[in-house]
């Protein structure tokens, strides 16, 4: 194919990329001393107000306005100027600018720096500081504070170059795919962009809804019951705003919200599972109280919320929400047999090469499941459906074999997707030498995961046994199509959250939940109404062509 040098060109880019991670270390209150006249403090957290540099002539002028910057910072109410062990920093950087212009005749104190006359004072209200010599561990030359934001420029500037050819890349393929000459490939290509989008932004609002919680300081049954509150608003809102739509409308909002829906969901089994993780087998009791929840759940929507819809409406998103957010459940139990400790998927943990494989290995068997299981469930599923529909909005004996037919198919779907997002991560970000929260990583794992995406898009397009008009065949392609657009989505959905949380940490917020919160509010201003006007009616259109 024409594009593929241009892939091994992209893959030889990142392949040379520097796999460390290069996050802004944070100076609580240390100093850098250098040999030639330059002087660096920066004292706590924030980037400009508790930061003061010298890079001036050795005079008394020079050395008290250096000195003026410490006493504000201090002042400032915002920087660490006296530790706990009662060292202070106003006088170890005086001291400092002793030693870096010890001509000029600084005299230093606890509270005030002089030079010839005039001086400094700042005034703390508490115990004087001894004058101790300065820790040399806190020092560091200028220059090489220099080379270190030359580093990290370059690191920046790098990661942005490489992300700007690997989502240049990734669009001119889109584009070529979607344009194919073989209508399946265009036609699967379509299905991927289709669960990309949505899977994106549901994971933006799992992620919003995740860290809500902790932003309240919600722990127990306190976030329990929060976190089903939430779910259980989602999915009443689901089924009233569909009900008050009708026909393709109904179809287009149901194809973007049922996943947040079940992204929602899959969070609040997590939160369950997150706060009774003492051992596996208690992780493992509350996956089976949490089973018994939906069901009541869904007898409780068809006995009461249904009355104010109407019958069977709704029950394709209660089914794919119950069945996803039991197979999320069901991954993370068995990641934690292999692995020994709980992970989670918005915070995974890393783990040994060897469970890395392992649960990569897992993935694969799920994969194998999960195709064996719709050759048994498609076929009995279409009967049972067939002659619910010929009841029109009554309920029949075969109704409730049905919807167990639905979650089944859900909880297939859904149970490779969750193990393959979280097995490949673990091989990416752990033990390709990248550091946790490294933008080279996350970009290698949505460049990786979107390959994968190709390459399954070339196989049930390509391969016999999956292009054919049969009902396991089109049923056995819906899933690894939709295995590789939510790998995609969730993989560009992660790069996106971690770069919001390592700015919030570098800029000193308190706690990222109201930046993404903004970040994902704005994107769903755009990308929802876009998505359901435009995008949809028109992957709707091209999926129906002959």
């Amino acid at each position: 194919m024409q594009w593929c040098p241009l892939v091994f060109i992209v893959i030889s880019v990142l392949s040379s990329a520097d796999a460390r991670h290069n996050a802004t270390q944070s100076l609580r209150a240390h100093h850098l001393a250098v040999a030639t006249p330059g002087l660096f403090v920066q004292l706590g957290q924030s980037a400009s107000s508790c930061r003061c540099v010298f890079d001036d002539q050795c005079t008394c002028e020079g050395a008290l306005r250096f000195m003026e910057c410490v006493k504000n910072a201090c002042n400032s109410g915002d920087c660490m100027c006296i530790e706990s062990n009662g060292v202070n920093h106003f006088l170890e950087s005086c001291q400092a600018m002793q030693g870096e212009c010890s001509e000029v005749g600084l005299v230093c104190g606890a509270q005030k720096s002089t030079c010839d006359a005039k001086g400094v004072a700042w005034n703390f209200q508490g115990k004087s500081a001894e004058i101790v010599k300065p820790d040399p561990r806190k020092y560091i030359l200028h220059t090489k504070h220099k080379a270190k934001v030359k580093e990290l420029n370059s690191y920046v500037h790098r990661a942005f170059a490489q992300g700007t050819v690997v989502t240049l890349v990734v669009l001119c393929m889109t584009i070529a795919l979607v344009r194919s000459s073989n209508s399946i490939v265009a036609k699967h290509t379509w299905s991927i962009i289709d669960f990309v989008i949505v899977t994106f932004l549901a994971l933006s609002w799992f992620v919003v809804v995740i860290h809500s919680l902790d932003y309240l300081k919600l722990t127990g049954w306190h976030a329990i019951l929060a976190h089903m509150i939430v779910a259980v608003l989602f999915l009443f809102a689901s089924e009233m705003i569909s009900f008050r739509l009708s026909g393709e409308s109904a179809a287009v909002f149901n194809g973007i919200f049922t996943p947040m829906v079940m992204w929602t969901n899959a969070g609040f089994v997590e939160t369950v599972q997150k706060n009774y993780q003492g051992s596996p087998w208690k992780v493992g009791a509350f996956f089976l109280v949490l089973a018994l929840w939906y069901a009541l759940l869904l007898v409780f929507f068809h006995l009461v919320v249904k009355k104010l819809t109407a019958k069977k409406k709704g029950d394709k998103a209660e089914d794919a929400m119950v069945g996803g957010a039991l197979a999320g459940g069901f991954v993370l139990f068995s990641h934690l047999l292999v692995t020994g400790s709980y992970s989670p998927l918005e915070d995974r943990k890393s783990t040994s090469l060897y469970s890395a494989w392992m649960l990569n290995i897992l993935g694969v068997a799920y994969l194998v499941i999960s195709i064996a299981g719709l050759v048994f469930i498609s076929p009995r599923a279409k009967t049972l459906r067939e002659r619910e529909e010929s009841l029109g909005d009554q309920v029949g004996p075969t109704y409730w074999k049905l919807r167990l037919c639905g979650i089944a198919d859900s909880f297939l779907q859904h149970l490779p997707r969750f193990s393959f997002i979280v097995s490949l991560a673990h091989i990416v970000c752990d033990h390709m030498g990248y550091a946790k929260g490294s933008i080279g990583a996350q970009l290698l794992l949505a460049f990786t995961s979107t390959m994968i995406g190709i390459f399954l898009i070339m196989l049930c397009a390509y391969l016999p046994l999956l292009n054919r008009n049969t009902i396991v065949a089109k049923d056995t392609s819906a899933m690894l199509i939709g295995l590789g657009g939510f790998m995609v989505g969730v993989a560009w959905s992660n790069m996106l959250d971690n770069s919001i949380s390592m700015v919030t940490e570098g800029e000193g917020y308190a706690h990222p939940f109201e930046v993404k919160l903004a970040v994902t509010g704005f994107l769903t201003a755009f990308i929802f109404p876009v998505y359901y006007n435009h995008l949809k009616p028109i992957i709707t259109e091209r999926l129906a062509e002959k």
